[in-house]
């Protein structure tokens, strides 16, 4: 553990900090400690009691909470260069309301509880700043703890009963959209587990059984559960070293960057669930159907196969219709899934990055969101 030599003007990046004149800053440099963790590290832990506000000064890590009397994790947000953590317990007094973990070697700036109370003491922006994004993180986690419960309910996988819906719907379901992941029928005291790839079946397990034997038992089954869990997506990197949208997102240079973020958010929560092939063929439908009311179409482009790729056209500047045609896109993207595919009582449409989401609250969408249920009626 040893003093930071970090240049002052670095501390800038961080939004915390942004708005401090150069001799708190100089200050502030003096009074972080620089310490570094492995990855998988558990850097705070759910539940203690929090001494230290945590700048990252380079690498990755996850913030995750677990239900009581459960080991399963559920990921709240991830974290990069610049992002900050532990600020709430300091403010609150409460305990750690989540843990957070190194998903790569990481180096961290500590400030110290007393160090941090004086700071605030020094600089009421900072109390400013600090408040704001507490109503945020605040809003935005209990919206998510909630959906924890509710997913540690169902054992984080959509699920349902045999009966309303048939052993061949869910197979055809895996296949027509691509999917990957493990889908899992459970009939008396029996267990039966399909593994998809992409929409082809790569394994079944059931008794030990030959899979054709196994599967001519498994299409009798009319009574018993299901459970559906789609294998993790990761977005492609980018190969850019030098391109900040590697590191959570700041500040951004326009909107239309604020809504390609939240667009491959949603679309690719979606994908998870139920592979790209269908949601493709449904966002051509939906930009073919509502392209003779939005003169804006063509400057939105969405490919989610053979590569994910979300662009939206920023020699424009961003207007109403801009984000009116992304919450009928959303909302009618979403009725379609509803009525086809199993699994959809968990979705929710706010995203999990405070600024994005901010930042699409105060272009209104989701007002136009809700409103848009009548524009997609047929």
């Amino acid at each position: 553990m040893t003093k930071s030599s970090l240049d002052i003007d670095s501390l800038k990046n961080v939004p915390l900090f942004k708005n401090l004149n150069q001799e708190i800053l100089t200050d502030l440099g003096q009074k972080l400690e620089l310490i570094k963790y492995n990855q998988g590290d558990r850097i705070i832990r759910q539940g203690d009691l929090g001494n230290y506000l945590y700048i990252i000064k380079e690498g990755q890590a996850k913030v995750v909470a677990e239900m009581d009397l459960s080991n399963e994790e559920t990921l709240l947000s991830r974290l990069s260069k610049d992002d900050y953590f532990g600020e709430m317990a300091l403010l609150t007094g409460e305990p750690r309301s989540a843990s957070v973990i190194a998903e790569s070697d990481i180096e961290l700036l500590r400030l110290a509880k007393t160090e941090f109370d004086l700071l605030l003491l020094k600089e009421p922006t900072i109390t400013l700043s600090m408040t704001h994004m507490l109503s945020q993180r605040l809003r935005l986690t209990d919206k998510k703890l909630h959906e924890i419960e509710q997913s540690y309910k169902r054992r984080i996988a959509p699920r349902g009963q045999l009966g309303k819906i048939t052993v061949i719907q869910l197979l055809k379901f895996a296949e027509e959209n691509s999917f990957t992941g493990k889908i899992r029928l459970l009939h008396r005291n029996n267990m039966a587990e399909f593994e998809y790839i992409k929409g082809q079946l790569d394994k079944l397990s059931y008794d030990d059984k030959e899979e054709d034997e196994a599967m001519d038992e498994i299409l009798q089954w009319n009574k018993g559960e299901f459970i559906v869990e789609p294998k993790e997506i990761e977005l492609p990197a980018n190969n850019n070293e030098n391109d900040d949208s590697q590191n959570s997102v700041k500040t951004f240079n326009t909107v239309h960057e604020a809504f390609e973020l939240y667009l491959s958010e949603m679309l690719l929560k979606l994908v998870r669930l139920c592979g790209s092939r269908g949601i493709q063929k449904q966002i051509n439908q939906s930009i073919q159907k509502f392209g003779a009311y939005f003169d804006v179409t063509d400057l939105f482009s969405i490919k989610l196969e053979p590569e994910f790729d979300i662009r939206i056209n920023s020699e424009e500047p961003w207007t109403d219709k801009h984000t009116l045609f992304t919450a009928v896109l959303m909302r009618n993207l979403i009725k379609a899934l509803e009525r086809d595919m199993v699994g959809m009582d968990f979705w929710h449409i706010h995203s999990s990055d405070p600024l994005v989401d901010n930042l699409m609250e105060e272009h209104m969408f989701f007002t136009y969101h809700e409103q848009a249920e009548d524009f997609i009626k047929d």
